[in-house]
């Protein structure tokens, strides 16, 4: 039976992170989300996540109404709630913090709910109250929440989290914050975690309550001190840490007391959570550099990438796509938001990266190891896609994007953030698309044989067109191995799609007998025309040295079989001896590309 959950701050870090992790794992759940304003932009945006989601308009400050709103909007019992206040601000007294958790828990207890998770905060052992008042506070709820839930039907979770790492950023918050660590913790580690990995760890509470309830758990993903923080901070965007004047910080940190108190407490005490021993139970943690990377705005500096497209189904597919996977790896470029107003055209946000494979591969070849990396994140990527059986159907240099790593210069980590993207087009291997003849797929020197011939296709047509991505990496400077146009062929021209398939015959042929096996009349007539134009000109077995290494050869070999039942999985090909192997470059030196004329 399906149960509602009542999620407060649902428009906020915390709250929303439990959303959307109930909404990446299709839960089956209802999930009333409490706003202040139902109409405002990040309330509709909620709305548009999943149909499972209803905005409960209400004031914290009076769970007892809250909780009749609730109940006209939901359609189902109200089983469980997410608890979590605003500790602090500017002109807001902690009072009002600790007044609502605990009238929340009454108000639940009084409307049967069965299940609470209550987002506390780490203060180095769990009967330490602190001298930081909102620390105190939280401390406080908790012992009311154990007290009035003994002898009832109602269980409880608390979650202990450290300092946000989403609080970092290059704005007024962040600057401050870096600056009073630089002041008042100095040299000392500070416990980070991610907001995202909140919302994993009390998602899972609701997900697996037996298995959760009566616990309280500390939660952080990384421990640095401020140099460590700054040497990541600028390795993955070539920037220094923002930072503001230190008279700043220290006129907020003697004003706003609670704010001076808690840095004193990181100084004197500071959090105490095993972070090894959490990681046991959720690998998945996010250390700092992987938040950098994969969440944080400071790598694309705030900008984002706007798609709008009327009356196409690629649009709400990738939303879709994403919804679900991007939780999943941080090498999907993932979905950031979408836009409701204005409606026409309908409109996603996806994250902004600096450049991708194709413009970084012309403008200088990648190194070995470099593409190496590249090879591991898209199959890794690929892995997950295709053990739910879905098809990316578009993989090309264009589609996967990069962070180009500004701050080493001269090594071998050339990126930063590798993802794929354009998941417009990823549908099932038993869709129609897949399964019926006749349907074409990505740019035609990058499709699989199967699919430029008009057969179905599955998951190893993403094998071909990866392999073709490598190959192209490989060989550098723009060139297309299958590409027609390298013997004068222009897309415009009629035979121009049956001179790719004889590209691919000439390098990797012949067509396999067992091809027969899965061609139609058409595909059969198609390769006995290519099949008599003679035999393969320079099959690639035997390309020199000096132009693919020889493991890299290999590699390319196992991948960019004809007939697509003898390629690799992505599992087999992420097991492969190639990603360890360390042989030396043989490629020779691409020419200086000729400068265009200036007019």
């Amino acid at each position: 039976m399906t149960r509602a959950v009542l999620i407060c701050g649902a428009t906020g870090k915390q709250g929303g992170a439990v959303i959307n992790r109930l909404v990446e794992q299709n839960a089956d759940f209802e999930i009333l989300a409490v706003t202040r304003d139902a109409k405002s932009g990040s309330a509709q945006r909620l709305l548009k996540k999943s149909p499972k989601i209803r905005l409960v308009q209400g004031d914290m400050a009076d769970p007892t109404a809250l909780f009749k709103t609730a109940h006209e909007v939901a359609t189902s019992p109200i089983w469980g709630v997410f608890s979590v206040q605003v500790p602090m601000g500017f002109g807001q007294g902690g009072g009002g913090e600790l007044g609502q958790g605990k009238a929340l828990v009454d108000a639940s207890l009084k409307a049967g709910v069965e299940f609470f998770v209550y987002a506390s905060v780490e203060r180095h052992g769990a009967e330490n109250a602190t001298n930081v008042p909102h620390f105190a506070h939280k401390h406080d709820i908790e012992q009311h929440l154990f007290n009035k839930s003994k002898g009832t039907d109602m269980e409880w979770v608390v979650l202990r989290p450290v300092a946000f790492m989403d609080n970092l950023m290059d704005n007024f918050v962040g600057k401050v914050f870096v600056t009073s660590w630089a002041m008042a913790i100095k040299d000392k580690p500070l416990q980070l975690i991610a907001v995202s990995d909140i919302g994993y760890v009390g998602a899972e509470a609701f997900l697996h309550p037996d298995k959760y309830k009566g616990r309280g758990i500390s939660l952080a993903g990384d421990d640095l001190t401020l140099d460590q923080f700054a040497a990541v901070f600028r390795k993955n965007t070539g920037k220094e840490l923002p930072s503001t004047y230190r008279i700043f910080a220290w006129l907020i940190m003697t004003l706003v007391k609670d704010f001076g108190y808690m840095f004193k407490w990181f100084y004197d005490v500071g959090y105490d959570v095993d972070i090894a021993a959490l990681r046991k139970d959720y690998p998945g943690l996010k250390d700092f550099e992987t938040w950098l990377k994969t969440e944080s705005e400071n790598e694309s500096g705030g900008k984002c990438i706007v798609k709008g497209i009327r009356g196409h189904w690629r649009l709400e597919n990738e939303a879709s796509i994403l919804r679900k996977y991007q939780a999943m790896s941080p090498l999907f470029r993932p979905l950031e938001d979408e836009i409701v107003d204005p409606a026409d055209p309908p409109s996603i946000v996806l994250r902004y990266l600096d450049s991708d494979l194709r413009a970084e591969s012309n403008r200088q070849r990648l190194w070995r190891p470099d593409i190496k990396k590249v090879a591991k994140s898209v199959l890794e990527a690929l892995r997950i896609l295709h053990r739910d059986g879905m098809v990316h159907t578009d993989i090309k240099l264009d589609n996967i994007f990069v962070f180009v790593n500004l701050g080493q210069q001269g090594d071998h980590e050339r990126f930063t953030s590798i993802q794929l993207g354009d998941c417009g087009g990823v549908v099932s291997k038993n869709s129609k698309f897949a399964t019926e003849p006749g349907h074409l797929i990505g740019a035609s020197f990058t499709r699989s044989p199967e699919a430029q011939l008009g057969l179905p296709w599955g998951t190893s047509t993403d094998i071909w067109s990866f392999g073709n991505a490598i190959l192209t990496l490989l060989y550098g400077g723009g060139f297309h191995l299958f590409n027609p146009a390298n013997e004068g062929c222009e897309p415009e021209d009629e035979h121009y799609e049956l001179m790719v398939l004889a590209r691919m015959y000439r390098y990797f042929g012949p067509f396999p007998d067992s091809f027969q096996e899965i061609a139609d009349d058409n595909a059969e007539r198609i390769i006995d025309f290519i099949h008599s134009m003679g035999p393969p000109t320079k099959p690639f077995p035997r390309v020199t040295r000096r132009e693919i290494p020889p493991a890299d050869r290999d590699f390319i070999l196992k991948i960019m079989k004809l007939d697509h039942r003898d390629r690799p999985t992505a599992d087999q090909l992420l097991e492969d001896e190639w990603f360890s192997e360390k042989s030396e470059d043989t490629r020779e030196p691409l020419p200086p590309r000729k400068e265009k004329p200036v007019d």
